[in-house]
């Protein structure tokens, strides 16, 4: 009881000694303000420092095919291609550098890949490259102390085969732009004064079929170049069937033997022709023998071998009217045999008209031609060349204010079947005295003109040359006058054409 009292007594003291210290504060008259908390504005997030690759704006990509590239010192750019040119780097390349049959020249930081196909490196004092360098059927003339990030790739093609080197100087300067015969590559003009010989050979030794060859150009043009184009395209089934069937692999030899031989034909057979015609322009007899149209013919076309993309596409079309010559020579020669051993009755033999259903003439002879009024001669290439430049300049002058280039072609085509429908000739030919006839006598009407207009389209879709085919034979007809069936003759000046 004591204790309690003591500890009450004390408790009691130090509350009223802490009160009688401490000093009451006034109250004041209203509520205190809320305590001010300080506000913090939110910051924009902050992203977090990207490399200086990322950075850095990429400048645009240059491109370049069949020319040259030439990048100066302080000058970026982004990626660089360049197919069939040169590269010469003196600034920087963000990302990779490709060069494909070209030659690089570098002198400068590559940030990406550097990747040479088919060409060679030279490398400067401040060449680097920050990843991989890939040389393929390349090399390095010069090293220069190029420092590289990533991995050396050499495919050395020309070091471990040398005789490559002469191919593949063929395929940049040959085959890449369409030209059987560059004028660069030496070996190439080698080996065609060899098929030069070779040719020279066939000639003499097979002097008959190669004139049947010639014939058969003269006469079936078109039946040529349609019997090369249908061996094309059934050649590779049919070479398939004999590969898989047991007795034909015993047949296929045999097959292709008289395939390369039809392509010697059908080459020396198409320089000849083309020799002939020019032989026949200057009326000299000693530049029509066979041996001269031979060389001449093949002067003519080595240099249109030479000349990009035009020499790849005239090499393909001899090649198919060569060999169609060929089957169309030997389907002749198949059927005269077969005439031959025929009996003879008392019914006589059809006679083969001229044209393009005719039967191949024999070596030598001329085809038959119509007989024409009097006083009308057929007209060749130039003069028909000069009416055409006459309605071309009248169709242009009426098509342009359409400004629609479909349209010409539309009133072209309209002009002259129409024009040939009513008149037999155009405001060219009118000018020219030129008109279009059948060879049958009969009039020429609607569906003739509309089948001449479109083969005229054929005509032109080889270069022209079914149009200077009315120069070149000896009937003076094109290829569409051929499978229409009509001539273009000089009418005499006392005839009307209006």
């Amino acid at each position: 009881m004591r204790t309690m009292v003591k500890s009450f007594v004390f408790n009691w003291g130090i509350w009223l000694a802490l009160t009688i210290s401490v000093p009451a504060q006034p109250q004041p008259d209203s509520a205190p303000a809320a305590p001010v908390v300080p506000t913090i504005e939110a910051a924009e997030p902050i992203e977090p420092a990207k490399p200086e690759y990322y950075r850095r704006v990429h400048p645009r990509d240059l491109t370049k095919v069949g020319s040259d590239l030439v990048l100066k010192e302080g000058e970026t750019v982004g990626k660089a291609v360049v197919v069939y040119g040169d590269a010469t780097i003196d600034g920087d390349v963000d990302r990779d550098v490709v060069v494909v049959s070209g030659n690089l020249r570098l002198n400068s930081k590559v940030r990406g890949n550097v990747v040479v196909v088919f060409g060679t490196a030279e490398f400067g004092p401040k060449a680097e490259i920050n990843r991989d360098l890939v040389l393929i059927g390349g090399t390095i003339d010069s090293d220069g102390g190029v420092k590289i990030g990533g991995d050396r790739v050499e495919i050395g093609l020309l070091k471990k085969f040398p005789m490559l080197e002469g191919s593949l100087a063929w395929v940049k300067s040959g085959l890449i732009l369409g030209r059987p015969l560059p004028p660069g590559v030496r070996w190439v003009w080698m080996l065609a004064g060899v098929f030069l010989v070779i040719n020279i050979l066939v000639s003499l030794m097979f002097p008959r079929s190669t004139q049947a060859c010639v014939t058969a150009l003269d006469v079936r043009p078109i039946g040529s170049l349609f019997a090369g184009l249908l061996l094309l395209i059934l050649f590779g089934p049919v070479l398939a069937l004999l590969v898989f069937s047991g007795i034909g692999l015993i047949v296929v030899p045999f097959v292709l033997c008289a395939m390369v031989v039809a392509c010697l034909l059908g080459k020396v057979a198409v320089y000849r022709y083309v020799g002939l015609q020019i032989g026949k322009q200057f009326g000299a007899v000693a530049l029509q023998a066979p041996l001269t149209t031979l060389l001449f013919g093949t002067a003519i076309f080595y240099v249109l071998y030479t000349i990009p993309f035009i020499g790849m596409l005239a090499w393909a079309v001899i090649s198919l009217v060569g060999v169609g010559s060929v089957l169309v020579a030997a389907a002749g020669g198949l059927r005269r045999e077969v005439d031959r051993n025929r009996p003879i009755t008392a019914e006589p033999p059809p006679s083969s008209g001229g044209g393009f259903g005719g039967a191949v003439a024999e070596p030598g002879t001329v085809p038959p031609s119509v007989d024409l009024p009097v006083g009308f001669a057929r007209v060749g290439f130039w003069i028909r060349a000069c009416a055409a430049a006459l309605d071309l300049v009248l169709i242009i002058l009426l098509t342009i204010p359409t400004h629609f280039p479909p349209f010409f072609l539309m009133a072209w085509a309209a002009y002259h079947i129409g024009m040939w429908t009513w008149k037999g000739t155009t405001i060219g030919g009118i000018v020219m005295g030129i008109k279009v006839v059948r060879t049958d006598g009969r009039p020429l009407d609607f569906a003739v003109a509309l089948v001449r207009a479109i083969a005229s389209v054929f005509s032109a879709l080889v270069f022209g040359l079914g149009f200077f085919w009315a120069g070149w034979s000896r009937d003076k007809q094109s290829w569409h006058d051929k499978i229409a069936g009509t001539v273009i003759v000089r009418v005499p000046r006392e005839m009307a054409l209006i």
